[in-house]
């Protein structure tokens, strides 16, 4: 009798472990399922924003860049922010692909502008969700500090610049977009 209620105790505990077992191993299943379901959704809120972005940027090819520079009044482009120097040096930068903005060096917008400056040059080409890679930029105005914080990350890589096969080689100071 003492045996079987020796061997009934071990048998409880067993399985009393076994499915204290199962249980964090489903929690962990679970929780691993979850992580990679938000992270799905993020990637296609990401792209949905991309989509908007281009949708509605103004400069999406050089023919449109050109038409900007020429009908724009003095004073009134975003790009008019940077120095003569710094603006020719960004627009020869600039690589466009068949969807847009595809690459652009980033080195004189981080050394002359705000945060909020960089969103406003880059909402021109549909690439502003790229603003939080700049971590270099000058640190003045109140809203600077959002950009930082931006919940939905872009898909663009630091220091990459593209090479117009839909893929991106190594480059300091630029960026390549998911345009490329």
């Amino acid at each position: 009798m003492k045996a079987a209620a020796v061997i009934g105790a071990t048998l409880l505990c067993l399985c009393v472990q076994n499915v204290h077992s199962t249980d964090a191993d489903k929690t962990d299943f679970n929780e691993a399922i979850s992580l990679d379901l938000v992270a799905r959704y993020n990637e296609e809120q990401i792209q949905e924003q991309r989509q908007i972005d281009l949708a509605v940027a103004p400069i999406t090819s050089k023919a449109e860049l050109a038409e900007h520079l020429h009908s724009t009044p003095r004073g009134a482009s975003p790009l008019d922010v940077l120095s003569p120097g710094a603006k020719r040096r960004f627009l020869a930068s600039l690589r466009f692909g068949e969807h847009g903005l595809a690459s652009y060096a980033y080195d004189d917008l981080e050394a002359e502008c705000t945060s909020a400056q960089i969103y406003r040059i880059l909402s021109l080409f549909g690439v502003q969700s790229g603003t939080y890679l700049l971590d270099g930029a000058r640190r003045s105005e109140a809203s600077d500090g959002a950009f930082g914080k931006l919940i939905l990350r872009s898909p663009d890589n630091k220091d990459a610049a593209c090479n117009g096969q839909h893929t991106c080689y190594h480059s300091p100071t630029d960026i390549c977009t998911s345009n490329c």
